[in-house]
């Protein structure tokens, strides 16, 4: 099963935009800001997981689930260490993969690689060990049973998704006096999106879909990287 841990959501209609636009995947299971499908929380979405029908059904039909949190920190601190405890070694999973997407705000990845395994070794799973396989990859084992693992892939957005949204916009998108520009980049994020937004004429969620199916960041490397690894994770 592949599960994309991201940090909120409009995270999640970024990378479910990119799974669209450039890979044709559609009707992609999705839970984001506390709720899947809207309603349910992460206690359901770990319940799915850990129940053999609803596992199966989603791992053969979809393959693919999508969630986003609240916060990079909560998804450090919180979310993957408790994934990893709750599946690792439980039936029905026995190889489970995330790709966790976070802004970097500044922070180096080998910090952020750091904190993630402390975070899951703190966690004190039983009978499980974490490996280091690179500078952006951890390796959950299960040491009973060691065709029972979860793989963690790690990729950064440089500064965050809100700031390339809000800037290459300022940039290349809508027309503004220096002034102008000046004021929406002293905003607070979500005042500044929602402002271009209805500059462009669509909703704060439309922006973020907009970025990706009109090709904002294509040749940009942040960008082109991040196809690159998500193409190398659902293949």
């Amino acid at each position: 099963m592949k599960i994309f841990v991201l940090e909120g959501p409009n995270d999640v209609v970024f990378i479910e935009s990119i799974l669209n636009h450039h890979f044709k995947k559609t009707n992609i299971p999705k839970a984001s800001n506390n709720k899947i499908n809207l309603r349910k929380s992460i206690k359901t979405l770990m319940s799915k997981l850990r129940d053999s029908k609803e596992y199966n059904y989603l791992k053969n039909e979809f393959g693919i689930i999508i969630y986003g949190d609240n916060g990079k920190d909560n998804v450090i601190s919180k979310v993957i260490p408790r994934l990893c405890y709750d599946l690792i070694g439980k039936n029905p999973p026995k190889q489970i993969e995330f790709l966790v997407v976070l802004d970097e705000d500044g922070e180096p990845l080998s910090n952020i690689m750091v904190r993630i395994k402390e975070e899951i070794i703190n966690r004190n799973m039983p009978d499980s060990e974490v490996l280091d396989i690179n500078s952006s990859n951890i390796k959950v084992q299960f040491n009973s049973d060691d065709s029972y693992w979860i793989y963690i892939r790690v990729c950064l957005i440089p500064h965050s998704l809100e700031y390339q949204i809000i800037h290459k916009a300022i940039e290349t998108k809508i027309s503004l006096s220096k002034r102008q520009q000046r004021k929406l980049l002293n905003s607070k994020e979500d005042e500044a999106l929602r402002e271009i937004a209805n500059l462009l004429d669509v909703s704060k969620e439309e922006l973020f879909r907009l970025s990706v199916f009109d090709g904002w960041f294509l040749g940009s490397e942040w960008y082109d990287g991040i196809i690159q690894k998500i193409g190398n994770f659902i293949s």
